[in-house]
């Protein structure tokens, strides 16, 4: 076929990656594959800073030391090549799409992992008309937000703003949709291909693995390193609780939940979560934790434990209930907001793990699982009505190749 499929993506690009964003069958389909990590060309980040054992580049990627060896790379496409910009929307990774389109090259954008960032008062107005009309003006400071996001980039390049080339392709999972959107630039222009998300696939593959899922009831709780993401390092965001006293409470909430809902409280270790066998026992209390089968654990679960995890996507697919954790940390954290509006879009309840059990308003939730929303949440950030289900780069390159002959 003699096209390349070419990532640029603005940080590390890992093993997990390359299986998400189906290099291996883009190979097998005739694709030369090429992975460009920006983030030390564009805005000087370190890798070496937040690298870790299980969260490093694979060999396949290349790493250009500054802009002239990124624009290097760029005289050797075609637009023949399947180009796909997995980036930051800021003016210094906005001069990749400038520069592509200099040399008349089109680029796919990928919306395939997003999750609500506010209420909608729709979905409200059914269950509670009072809330609803609050959130519907509030709507309104959210599309003042993304204005302003979109004035600032013009602040920052001027007139280049408005020659920013728009996607070719706009591959997006769900029907949500922004009137301005701050996912990426122009996308009105660009041809939308309905795809499911990469959580919706991730899922259907874990479904023929082999898991280590007990036989017993179960609760299973989704680790999010949120004391030593290495993402905070990247982002220069701040964890959002101190181990010292995140970890404690925590294990009190999983004896309590053993205790009074007779489930065993199982861990899914976070894939970027970088824990020795003696913080595993100190943290866990000596529960069973299990890496890389979180979709399959959650399957077979009573109970999901999260704080804002995106695995929250496999309890709406397999519907099972959710109960959300915050802390006095969380609470005065970024996280808090993230975790507020998802609860609230699946109508699962909050609960506190710092207050204690002789509080009698801090009574552990049973959720259940309201169908309606789960299948609204589906419908809007999963997978609408219209997507093709399979692979979704695949699907793109479908219809790319009918673009691009």
């Amino acid at each position: 076929m003699n096209r390349q499929y070419v990532i640029f993506y603005w940080h590390l690009f890992s093993a997990r990656d390359w299986q998400r964003f189906a290099c291996d069958a883009m190979i097998a389909r005739g694709y030369t594959v090429q992975v460009i990590e920006l983030g030390e060309a564009l805005e000087n980040l370190k890798f070496s800073d937040f690298a870790r054992s299980d969260f490093t580049s694979i060999a396949q990627t290349s790493r250009p030391a500054d802009k002239a060896a990124v624009t290097r790379v760029l005289d050797q496409l075609t637009p023949r090549d399947l180009i796909v910009t997995l980036v930051p929307i800021q003016p210094r990774y906005l001069w990749l799409h400038m520069e592509l389109g200099r040399r008349g090259l089109r680029y796919v954008q990928l919306s395939l992992g997003r999750l609500p960032t506010r209420p909608i008062w729709r979905l409200l107005a059914r269950d509670d008309s009072r809330s609803a009309v609050a959130v519907f003006f509030q709507s309104f400071f959210h599309l003042a937000y993304r204005i302003k996001f979109h004035l600032k980039l013009i602040a920052e390049m001027g007139l280049d703003y408005f020659r920013i080339p728009p996607p070719l392709l706009w591959g997006r999972a769900g029907s949500w949709r922004d009137p301005i959107s701050t996912e990426g630039v122009h996308l009105w222009r660009s041809e939308v291909v309905e795809l499911e998300s990469l959580d919706v696939a991730w899922a259907r593959a874990a479904e023929n693995t082999a898991t280590n899922v007990p036989d017993n009831a179960f609760a299973v709780y989704v680790d999010e390193s949120l004391h030593d993401h290495p993402d905070y390092a990247i982002t220069g965001i701040p964890a959002p609780v101190e181990k010292e006293s995140f970890f404690p409470a925590l294990r009190r909430t999983f004896d309590r939940i053993e205790r009074e809902q007779g489930l065993e409280v199982i861990v899914a270790l976070h894939p970027k979560a970088h824990y020795t066998p003696q913080e595993l026992a100190q943290y866990f209390g000596n529960r069973q934790t299990i890496s890389a089968q979180t979709p399959a654990l959650i399957q077979s679960a009573a109970l999901i434990l999260l704080h804002n995890s995106t695995s929250v996507t496999y309890a709406v697919l397999y519907r099972k209930p959710i109960l959300f954790l915050t802390s006095h940390d969380i609470d005065k954290s970024w996280l808090r907001w993230d975790l507020d509006v998802r609860s609230y879009w699946l109508s699962q309840p909050v609960h506190n793990i710092d207050v204690g059990e002789s509080n009698n308003l801090n009574a552990i939730p049973k959720p259940t699982v309201n169908e309606r929303r789960y299948a609204d949440f589906e419908c809007h950030f999963l997978r609408s009505p219209h997507a093709r289900a399979g692979t979704a780069v695949e699907i793109v390159a479908d219809r790319f190749e009918a673009l691009a002959p």
